[in-house]
């Protein structure tokens, strides 16, 4: 059985972030669809791992490109520990000793990075943890994925974007 990290918080994608590369013996699953938003009842429900009558968008495996998606702090949700199996870090405040076969769900510290982190970036904190694994390891996003919308001539925001669920 994979080794699961979920990321929670807020997200977003900017094109200008470009895309990451999954690391070797790793896999992402994206809960929320492309260029959705993720209400806070759907969040609490992959945080209890309830995501009932939800397909997320197909995996993607190691060494694929996916979206350099960025993840922000989890100001103003309720993010809850997804059950027992799993440990809970906020990055920021260090990573603590890891179980090589306990599930991870990863946070931002409060003020720890103002700007997110990217997955790149979330990839490359989290390397010790994936090479310490007993087994291959499973990201999952769970946070939105809404594209930055941009400004106009007008200087209006544009986007695409709506909620799941």
């Amino acid at each position: 059985m994979a080794k699961i990290i979920v990321f929670s918080g807020h997200g977003a994608w900017d094109p200008n972030d470009g895309y990451a590369i999954v690391p070797r013996h790793c896999s992402i699953e994206f809960s929320p669809e492309t260029n959705r938003a993720l209400s806070h009842a759907f969040g609490r429900d992959l945080d209890r791992d309830d995501g009932v009558g939800h397909t997320p968008d197909p995996s993607s495996g190691p060494l694929s490109n996916v979206p350099n998606m960025r993840l922000y702090e989890p100001s103003g949700l309720s993010i809850i520990r997804p059950s027992t199996a799993y440990d809970v870090t906020q990055l920021g405040a260090g990573i603590p000793p890891i179980h090589p076969t306990r599930h991870l769900q990863v946070q931002l510290a409060f003020g720890s990075y103002p700007n997110g982190l990217t997955l790149a970036e979330l990839f490359v904190q989290l390397g010790a943890v994936v090479r310490r694994s007993a087994a291959d390891v499973k990201f999952i996003w769970a946070a939105c994925r809404q594209t930055g919308p941009r400004p106009t001539a007008q200087r209006h925001p544009i986007g695409f974007n709506s909620i799941q669920r």
